[in-house]
């Protein structure tokens, strides 16, 4: 999570994309408006972006 430690103003969240022996190869990120950004809604955003990556994951794995 990058916490207007970029862009203030800004609140972005990501999680890696990772080859099939756990290396990091790609990310996936969502950034909004710090002022929209709920943190209680931290655990959905990142279950969402975790579900996409694995989905990613596998695709590339093929």
């Amino acid at each position: 999570m990058n916490d207007q430690q970029t862009e203030t103003g800004l609140t972005a969240v990501g999680v890696p994309i990772k080859d099939t022996s756990g290396t990091p190869q790609a990310g996936l990120s969502i950034a909004l408006s710090t002022a929209r950004f709920d943190r209680d809604a931290l655990p959905a955003w990142v279950g969402v972006l975790s579900a996409a990556a694995e989905r990613a994951e596998s695709a590339l794995a093929n």
